[in-house]
Formats: structure tokens, sequence, C-alpha cells
């Protein structure tokens, strides 16, 4: 049998073939390594080209007690619970839309909130309620009994996420215990009891001015990756907690569209320029996790047209490859787990609809 070495074989092989091998290897690295490659994902899309409406039902608060602001919605117990900013409770709706009960009341006691603005599903069927105002997470039994409530001493605007089983959480934010010159530092794991386990990365740069006053962030681990952004902005940070590698990257280019503005000489009109500022700038204003894998980076602008606010969605993975835009749209997503996404609509009366949405494509 007739031995051939490294160079004989080559010589067997066309050249033209040779070279598509080539090709192909480089499309299949290049598919590979497309976290490094950070395309754009081009054009926002519509809404409904990426989600399909599974049902919508009107929410049927009591005539008293409207829907003043929606700050956080959840799946609880088979139920809908909502954070209402502006009345201080959590009001919990049938799946029909009726009001089953509300939790809590305005006020500084046991079991009362002043801005309520994240809710965390417990897995022993608890609910927790932070509260933004009052620094504290509030837990409710299953029953909506009041059981404890722990201090946690920051501005947290983000979503509250469960860390594990333990009851670690982790929660985007300012915290208030730490030094002044930690400002930026925006990620912290706190314990059940609301003790501080530590804080770590940093907000991404600012480059357009208003950007630093205006940091709060939004935070979740997915899967093994710690992810968080400014709300002023569009670089999404990100920790992998095994090897410690840090990474930034622009969402969805063609959405986010900056826009600065000059300094003022007087206080009064520097407050009416950033009012002006605010009413036209977009906001990054979630994380929402979909899976172990995948996340959706929500933008908002305000006032802009009979349902106040119009909303861009990017589907991003945990390298930080954005997969599409879609928007804008007056639905505000609050929950995406495995491409089951809930929303609400407002009108210009204040009526809210909540809608069933379910992703067009598996991921």
């Amino acid at each position: 049998m007739a031995k051939y070495t490294r160079r004989s074989l080559t010589r067997l092989v066309p050249l033209r073939a040779r070279i598509v091998a080539v090709l192909i290897a480089c499309s299949a690295l290049a598919v590979g390594c497309r976290s490094e490659r950070r395309e754009p994902a081009g054009t926002p899309v519509p809404f409904d080209s990426v989600f399909t409406v599974s049902s919508w039902t009107d929410l049927l608060p009591d005539s008293a007690d409207p829907i003043g602001e929606a700050r956080a919605v959840a799946e609880w117990n088979g139920l809908i619970a909502l954070a209402d900013g502006i009345e201080g409770n959590v009001k919990i709706f049938r799946n029909d839309g009726r009001l089953a009960e509300t939790i809590g009341r305005p006020g500084n006691g046991p079991g009362e909130f002043k801005r309520p603005n994240a809710l965390l599903p417990l897995p022993d069927g608890s609910l927790g309620v932070y509260d933004f105002s009052r620094q504290t997470f509030t837990i409710f039994a299953r029953d909506g009994t009041y059981r404890r409530a722990v201090a946690v001493p920051g501005a947290i605007l983000g979503r509250v996420s469960l860390v594990d089983s333990s009851g670690t959480l982790l929660m985007p934010g300012r915290y208030f215990d730490l030094p002044p010159d930690s400002v930026r530092t925006p990620m912290h794991v706190v314990d059940s009891a609301g003790n501080r386990l530590h804080s770590f990365g940093m907000l991404p740069p600012i480059i357009h001015r208003g950007e630093g006053s205006f940091e709060l962030p939004s935070g979740l681990l997915v899967g093994n990756v710690w992810v968080w952004a400014a709300r002023t902005g569009n670089q999404i940070r990100f920790l992998d907690r095994t090897s410690g590698r840090t990474w930034s990257v622009p969402a969805c280019d063609e959405v986010y569209k900056p826009i600065d503005w000059e300094p003022m000489a007087h206080a009064a009109a520097a407050s009416s320029e950033t009012s002006n500022w605010m009413r036209q700038q977009m906001w990054l204003t979630d994380l929402i996790p979909v899976d172990t894998a995948h996340f959706l980076v929500t933008f908002t602008r305000w006032n802009v047209g009979p349902t106040a606010a119009q909303y861009w969605y990017a589907l991003t993975d945990v390298t930080g490859h954005t997969i599409w835009c879609a928007g804008p749209t007056p639905v505000r997503l609050y929950t995406a787990e495995h491409g089951r996404a809930i929303g609400l609509e407002t009108d210009s009366t204040g009526s809210v609809r909540l809608g069933r949405f379910a992703l067009r494509e598996p991921l």
C-alpha cells in the first residue's frame, strides 16, 4: 500500500477544494466568535413580528383605588401581582382581570409602602416587595399576610433577583453604606437578613452629557454571568462568575440615539432644559430575564403620544450579541420567562389591559 505524506496528500486535493474548505472553516470560526464581532442587529423590526399575542385581559381595580403606576408585574401563585408606585400597594388580580385582593397600604409601618417598585415571587410561595422610598424588602406569606421586612439601605430602582435557594438577593442600585467614591459601583449581593455580602462592578463611562445624572442601573444573573447597565446609555456590562472576565457591549445601536444638551447659566433654565431632555431622551429602563442564556433590554421614551410612552426591546445573549431589536410599541413587558412574556398597555384614559405574549421563534 502506498504511503502518503502530509505534503503529498495536499497535492492530491485540488486548489479550489482547499480554498472552499478554508472559507468554510473561517465561516464557522466567525459564527463561533460572533460575540467578538459585535455586529449590529439592524433596523428595529415590528414588535408583533417577534412576539405573538396569546390573550388580552382588562384589569379591573377598585374604583377607589385605581392603578396609578405599575412599577412591577409578576405571576404569583396563579395570580397577577402589580406593584403600584403611586397608590403605595400591591394589587393582586385574577386571570380574568378582576381584583382578588390588595396587599399593603401607604405608610411607614410594617407591611406598608411609599413607593413599591420591585416584586420577587419566592420559591416557598411568598412574595417579596422592595420599596424604593422606604429602603425595605418586605415578605408576604402565600395568603397575603405580612411576614417580615428587612432594611436595605440603598436606592434600588432595578429588578431584584434571587441568586440562590438560601434567599441571597441581587439588588442593583446605589448602596448608601458604601464610601462616596464607590457611587458608581452598582451590583450588590444581599443575604436574606438584608446584610450586604459584597458589591462589585462599575457603570459604563459617561459619554453623553446628562448620562451621569441618571445612572441608577438594572442588573441580572443570567446563567453564570452577571449583567448590568445604566439607565442613561446603551452599554451592557458583563462579568463571568467563573473566569472573572468582564466586557462591555452596546445594545441595539440602531435604537438608542442619545441627545446631548448644553449647560445652562441659570439653575431654573438648567432645570427646564433637563426636563426637556428627559422627555426626548431614550432610557434603558429594564433588563428582563428570558432563560439561562438570553435576556431582553428595554428602552423607553416617555411623552410620545396618547399612550405616554413607547418601548423598544433588544433580545441579547450572554456574550453581548444582540439578536434582534423590536419596536416601538405601547406595550411594556415585565416578564419573559422562557419566551412567554407578560406586559401592560395603558390607554389615554388610564385603562390598563394585560397582555400575554410568546416569542414567534424558539431560542
